[in-house]
């Protein structure tokens, strides 16, 4: 009998050995990925946290079943108080001079144009009460 754990292995092993073997991981591995490029990244994470955590909220303002809200707080909470606070903190450490507060201001614009659809399907699906699964 296989087990659960296996059955899920198992079906997510083409998505693992893509993700694996994605240029940026391969790169980050090899110590190979440049500076800016890695602190780019933890910039946009970063923005997708925050506007995460917004539909995560919006999510448990939709639904009258307990169990699903006590879930989505506590996956919020992990997120507003784990999370970005550690990639806040990463943040700062990437950081260099190079990054002034215009470029920073230009990356959270262009950041919050480009995850304005997500927040649009949360909204929808939780509006509509329509799932994938």
């Amino acid at each position: 009998m296989i087990s659960e754990s296996q059955r899920l292995m198992a079906r997510g092993a083409d998505s693992w050995a893509a993700a694996v073997a994605h240029p940026m991981v391969a790169e980050i591995g090899a110590g190979s990925l440049p500076h800016a490029t890695f602190r780019f990244y933890f910039e946009q994470n970063l923005g997708y946290l925050r506007e995460y955590a917004r539909a995560i909220a919006f999510a448990a303002t939709a639904t009258t079943d307990r169990g699903a809200l006590s879930t989505l707080a506590r996956f919020l909470g992990q997120i507003v108080d784990v999370e970005i606070p550690a990639n806040e903190a990463f943040l700062e450490r990437l950081l260099d001079e190079a990054c002034t507060r215009r470029d920073r201001a230009a990356t959270s614009d262009a950041f919050d144009r480009s995850t304005r659809y997500e927040i649009a399907f949360w909204q929808m699906a939780y509006t509509r009460g329509e799932s994938d699964s």
